[in-house]
């Protein structure tokens, strides 16, 4: 069918032109509201400044066509093959889009206000000053899309699909929503100031998602995740979040350098967590054996000592509690660190903490109590080695080196002052163990 025979037709009335061959076709300015151009071909036609309202174009191909300031408000282009064309200035508002594919298309400046784009693919496509105000792009394929000055004020992101090549500068957006039915509001209250849309979305861009359906096991994951900072030796490897899902399934998101191949890094979580998966069984047994032997390793003993100060009178005798690993304390003579000149047996010893190790300690206390609170909201029959791991994982290698240095002599009676009983011997054996290790 050539445009002469089309125009005459839709002049007399005609509107079903499903599967009609139109490639090629000039219909540059053409009326073709509310026609039906179902599975229609239409690939490299022209129909810049056409006015195609309301029009069904459900599965057409309209690949390298050229629409530039056309109207397809309220178009039907679900499914529709838009690749590579030119839609410059285009007006898609209230349009419906959804799992139409335009990637590599020019839509630079064109119109999608409160259009459905949800599935849809913009792979590469270029949109510099397009509007997407209120339009719903739930879990669109933006990989390596240019949106710079773009408008996303209102607009559903859930689930949408960007990458680091994916350009956001200059972006204008008050706020978006992460959830559709308008939930999620980003931020909750007021709006975004200029920059901060980019600025948030993509620098969350360097990270891998992990999704468990059916539950994580912790402590396999913990462990396939150290190995993973040891293979790569990088800090920058770290927990951004875990975020259950419901029914079982939840999302680790995990921060990775720029440069890191992201599949790869993937790929190796995955496969050292399946490994660690078949060992579990077996290793089940071990784990609880070496618990226990921590737990009786750390178990303090009361010690009773005494001392005579030479400042007392002799009928006057102070008696004072040590607590002390199991085993032998023996400090003999003079001591310093107390009121006056002691003399005699003293089992123990009083230890003084620098300022700064004292606030270190602090700090460190305060963190890893904030972790351990953390994970029992997602995971409350943590066992005391997933806790520990989980905790490993999560504090920075330069941070361990800095708490390890503050750890001295009555670091353990220290830190009993600083903590909640509950996360007390987690706390202990976690850092014990980066004492041994030589962090």
């Amino acid at each position: 069918m050539n445009a002469g025979e089309l125009l005459r037709r839709y002049a007399a009335g005609e509107r079903d032109f499903s599967k009609a061959n139109l490639g090629e076709v000039n219909l540059i300015e053409a009326d073709l509201r509310g026609a039906n151009l179902i599975e229609a071909d239409l690939s490299g036609a022209y129909l810049s400044e056409a006015n195609l309202r309301g029009a069904d174009f459900r599965g057409a191909y309209l690949s390298g066509a050229n629409l530039r300031g056309a109207d397809l408000s309220g178009a039907d282009l679900r499914g529709t093959d838009l690749s590579v064309a030119s839609l410059r200035g285009a007006n898609f508002s209230y349009a419906d889009l959804s799992r139409a594919d335009l990637s590599v298309a020019s839509l630079r400046g064109a119109n999608f206000s409160y259009a459905d784009l949800s599935y849809a693919k913009f792979s590469y496509a270029k949109f510099s000053y397009a509007k997407f105000s209120y339009a719903d792009l739930s879990r669109v394929q933006l990989l390596g899309a240019i949106l710079e000055r773009a408008t996303l004020t209102g607009a559903c992101i859930e689930d949408w699909n960007i990458n680091s090549n994916t350009k956001l500068d200059g972006v204008i957006c008050d706020y978006v929503y992460l959830k559709d039915n308008h939930q999620e509001r980003r931020p909750h209250t007021g709006n975004f100031q200029p920059g901060e849309f980019t600025k948030l979305f993509q620098e969350s861009l360097e990270t891998v998602d992990l999704i468990f359906r059916e539950g994580v096991d912790w402590k396999g994951f913990l462990i396939s995740f150290q190995k993973l900072q040891i293979e790569c030796g990088s800090d920058e490897l770290s927990i951004q979040s875990f975020e259950n899902k419901g029914d079982g399934a939840f999302v680790v998101r995990v921060n990775v350098p720029s440069s890191a191949n992201k599949a790869e890094i993937e790929k190796y979580l995955k496969r050292q967590y399946q490994l660690e998966a078949k060992f579990e069984a077996k290793s089940e047994q071990l784990a609880n054996l070496l618990e226990i032997t921590k737990l009786l390793a750390s178990k303090p003993i009361n010690i009773e000592a005494k001392s005579e100060s030479s400042s007392m009178s002799e009928n006057q005798k102070t008696e004072n509690k040590f607590y002390a690993p199991v085993g032998s304390v023996s400090n003999k003579g003079n001591q310093t660190g107390f009121a006056g000149k002691v003399e005699g047996n003293l089992i123990g010893t009083q230890y003084n903490y620098p300022a700064e190790k004292q606030q270190t300690l602090a700090e460190a206390a305060e963190e890893i109590q904030k972790l351990l609170k953390q994970l029992e909201e997602t995971n409350p029959t943590a066992t005391e080695v997933e806790k520990q791991g989980y905790v490993n994982a999560l504090v920075p290698s330069n941070n361990k080196t800095k708490i390890v240095n503050a750890l001295q002599a009555g670091w353990k009676e220290a830190i009993k002052e600083l903590l909640d009983n509950p996360y007390l011997n987690v706390a202990i054996a976690t850092l014990e163990g980066w004492k041994s290790a030589g962090m």
